[in-house]
């Protein structure tokens, strides 16, 4: 009887309309993407159809780039730079949210989640506009603290939230 049941349910046109809608929207999602990585592959320079030959050459190109190496080897230090300021200001600061009670806590969590309400953009614009009144000259290290500034919220949200959750007994 289940088993029938299960059937029926399988057909039913409401999950085919739901399976078309998950499906077009993953095509129109990545189905750029996928075109792209065809096209790179592509031995012409001028990006139109149909493909002239494959190739491998625009990823030798991308790869011995000195300045996309140097991009990339920034991008490398900013990222682990970010994770240990997030870490190490996050953690102990959910820690401390989760197990005491101090005047101001709830202020103190809003201003926590500030960053993650706040559009991306306006946090970056933000912090560029602090570096600048305080007339810091903007450098890699400047990156490496906006990042770990903004994105500490996250894990001391996560991390609070997690908290909240954990047996004390343990």
């Amino acid at each position: 009887m289940q088993l029938a049941a299960k059937r029926r349910r399988r057909w039913d046109p409401g999950n085919v309309a739901i399976g078309i809608a998950a499906a077009s929207a993953l095509g129109f999602l990545y189905g750029p993407i996928i075109t792209l990585m065809v096209f790179s592959f592509n031995d012409n320079p001028i990006t139109k159809l149909p493909l002239t030959g494959w190739t491998l050459q625009w990823y030798y190109k991308a790869l011995t780039n000195p300045d996309l190496l140097a991009a990339l080897w920034n991008s490398v230090i900013v990222a682990a730079a970010a994770v240990v300021i997030c870490l190490a200001i996050g953690i102990p600061t959910a820690f401390a949210l989760d197990r005491f009670d101090f005047r101001g806590k709830t202020i103190f969590r809003r201003l926590v989640i500030l960053p993650i309400t706040l559009p991306g953009i306006i946090t970056g614009v933000s912090i560029l506009a602090f570096f600048s009144m305080m007339e810091v000259r903007l450098s890699l290290w400047t990156v490496i603290v906006g990042h770990g500034t903004a994105l500490t919220a996250i894990v001391v949200t996560n991390v609070f939230a997690r908290l909240q959750r954990f047996d004390r007994r343990i």
